[in-house]
């Protein structure tokens, strides 16, 4: 809290607030990727991954707000939030049936599944959208 707070103070340079955060990110995924030296410890497996991992990235997207606000691409995707939040869960589940049950599983294929699973849920989100009778089944107004 008190770093989140000193990084957000108006005497601290909004030039600065990105690479300090980008820093401590870092350096918690260093210690998380060499978390199975110290195999056991609450630190490497609770601490880092369930604390500082989420309050990092709210810092992240904190210090980046003004170039965010202008972003397009996050516009349209807020505007399919909803839709996409519903059926994201089975997107993730049937893509990692089909890629973890016939691959190995690495980071670069996180990387992909994760692309696929956005650009798939948009998808779907716009056809709920765009669809009059699946927009009435699913969203009925009244």
């Amino acid at each position: 809290g008190l770093l989140a707070r000193w990084l957000t103070e108006k005497r601290f340079s909004p030039y600065m607030q990105l690479p300090v955060v980008l820093l401590l990110i870092g350096a918690c995924t260093v210690l998380l990727y060499y978390s199975k030296v110290f195999a056991g410890s609450v630190v490497a497996v609770w601490i880092i991954p369930r604390f500082f991992m989420p309050v990092l990235m709210f810092m992240l997207l904190y210090s980046m707000r003004n170039l965010l606000e202008k972003s397009k691409v996050l516009k349209f995707i807020g505007a399919y939030s909803l839709q996409i939040y519903l059926v994201h869960v089975f997107v993730i589940n049937a893509l990692s049936v089909l890629f973890l049950h016939f691959t190995k599983e690495s980071i670069g294929l996180g990387v992909v599944i994760y692309v696929l699973i956005l650009l798939i849920s948009i998808g779907l989100a716009l056809v709920m959208v765009k669809v009059p009778v699946i927009n009435r089944v699913l969203f009925p107004k009244g």
